[in-house]
Formats: structure tokens, C-alpha cells, sequence
């Protein structure tokens, strides 16, 4: 029996990701839902996401018009009614009604908060949608994870409201006759932390303003280039040039006639104790 049960689920689960990858775009979340175990479980990649007691047909499974059965098989969402409505908000003809019950309301059983409207994708519950088969929200609550329903699957408002904004349009939803096979639970991936910035670092240094408060570069000074200095020769005869002429006379060599060469120039004439300073004394007095 246990073998059975065990081919059966196996089955039920190629089939949901079979169904999904033809009939409905590809999405990482399904909907398993077990008629024994009374109990919703939403999937991710296989990984239980969140679990949750519902109550399906009093009258047992079946899609025939007027058997107020719950159909097996695969199914899909078709639609989604009664966003942002108050939990308890009364749901009549896919219609809000504008009224709004408390949990447990006596002598109330209407559809409440939020409706997902189930297509069949087989043979065994082509039906569905036509007789109106809704995963919605019930005021008696208190009846919830026993099978008390009119052939839909009936959640707490609370719960009804998670898996309407967990699954999207086109959602598979598999209705099983089985219990819920065995799943690991759904660890979404974690998020690396940014860390947190070094304050003992110096911050670096923006390039504009690097640039803008940068000294300027020092410049050598530039002097103008001066006249080369003359050369010897042309000071010495500049020099010479300067001094008075020398008397003429005959050549002669040694210190005797250098020296006579010296007393004949004008400079030495007008020295004092010279011959021509006494001649000078001599018409002055």
C-alpha cells in the first residue's frame, strides 16, 4: 500500500511539472493539495514554501455538474478576484457585495476576502471552471481542516490571502488523493551583506579637486643673455688706447731707455719732484 501511494505521488508531481511546462508558462511555484490530509502546501522547485488547512467537498471527488465534488488532477489558475479587499469582505458572483463578515459570523457561509478561480487541465476535470471550483476564503473557520465543503477549497481569510499574492496566474495546482509526500523546507538565497566602509582608511582624494588644489609648479626664472666679455687682446689695446702718446725718439733698449720712455709721458711730466714740475714752479713764480 505504502509502494502504491508512493507511485501515485510520484506520478501526481511529473505530471505537475509536465502540465506546467506545456499548458502554462514555466514558474517556480505550484500548489499541492491533499484531500486526505486536508492540508494546502505551496511548492517552490520542489521545496515545501508554506503548508496550510483547508476543507474540500463534503461530498468526496468528482467533476460531474451538480455532484458538489472536489475534482483530482491538474488544474491551473485561471484567475485571481478580490484584491486589497478587508478580510471577510462577502464575494458574490466573482462581485464584492460592499459587506463585510466577522470570522465565524453565525448563520453565514457565503465566499469571503479572496477568490483563485481553478481550470482543469484533464480529462477527469475539464469541468472545473465552468462549475465554478475556487480556492477562496470561508467565515466558518472554525471548520477548517474537515472536508465540509460545496466542492471548493476553502481556506481561513488570513491564509487564503498569503497564497493569493504567493501564486500568480497560471499557477499549476495539483489536487492529490493522497497525503503530501515528504519535502524539505524552501530556503530562499541569501543575501550577502555589504560591508560596511574602512573609516580608518583616509578617503580617496577626488581628481578634480586633487587637481584644482595642487600647487602650481615651480618655474626657474629666465634672465636675458648677457654680451660675451671682450676678449684679453681687445682690453689691453683698449687700455692702451686710453693713455697719451709717447714721445718719439731713438730706439733704445734696457732700463735706460724705458725709463726715459716713462719720464717723456704725460702722466709722470706732472708728477711731483719731476723736471717738469719744477720747470712748471719756476714760470709760475
Amino acid at each position: 500500500m505504502f509502494k502504491s501511494t508512493a507511485l501515485i505521488i510520484a506520478a501526481s508531481l511529473a505530471l505537475l511539472c509536465r502540465t506546467g511546462a506545456t499548458e502554462t508558462p514555466a514558474a517556480p511555484i505550484q500548489v499541492l493539495i491533499s484531500v486526505p490530509d486536508q492540508r494546502l502546501a505551496v511548492v517552490c522547485n520542489g521545496e515545501l514554501v508554506a503548508r496550510f488547512p483547508v476543507s474540500t467537498s463534503r461530498f468526496g471527488t468528482g467533476d460531474n455538474y451538480g455532484s458538489y465534488k472536489t475534482p483530482l488532477g491538474q488544474l491551473k489558475v485561471c484567475d485571481k478576484i478580490g484584491d486589497n479587499l478587508t478580510p471577510g469582505a462577502v464575494i458574490r458572483h466573482r462581485s464584492p457585495t460592499g459587506e463585510v463578515l466577522a470570522v465565524n459570523a453565525p448563520g453565514r457561509d457565503p465566499i469571503v476576502t479572496r477568490v483563485i478561480w481553478l481550470d482543469g487541465l484533464e480529462q477527469q476535470n475539464k469541468n472545473a471552471r465552468a462549475r465554478g471550483i475556487y480556492i477562496h476564503g470561508t467565515p466558518e473557520e472554525y471548520a477548517i481542516g474537515t472536508p465540509v465543503s460545496w466542492g471548493c477549497i476553502r481556506m481561513r481569510s488570513k491564509d487564503v490571502i498569503k497564497v493569493f499574492n504567493q501564486v500568480p496566474v497560471g499557477t499549476v495546482v495539483c489536487i492529490l488523493p493522497n497525503k503530501l509526500p515528504h519535502m524539505h523546507r524552501y530556503e530562499p538565497p541569501k543575501v550577502q551583506p555589504i560591508p560596511a566602509p574602512d573609516n580608518s582608511k583616509p578617503p580617496e582624494p577626488n581628481a578634480a579637486l586633487a587637481s584644482a588644489t595642487k600647487p602650481a609648479a615651480a618655474t626657474k626664472p629666465t634672465f636675458a643673455p648677457s654680451k660675451p666679455a671682450p676678449a684679453p687682446e681687445k682690453i689691453a689695446a683698449s687700455a692702451q688706447s686710453s693713455l697719451p702718446p709717447v714721445a718719439e725718439g731713438p730706439a733704445d733698449h734696457g732700463s735706460t731707455a724705458a725709463w726715459k720712455a716713462i719720464k717723456s709721458s704725460f702722466l709722470l711730466a706732472n708728477l711731483p719732484g719731476s723736471d717738469s714740475g719744477k720747470l712748471n714752479k719756476k714760470t709760475t713764480q
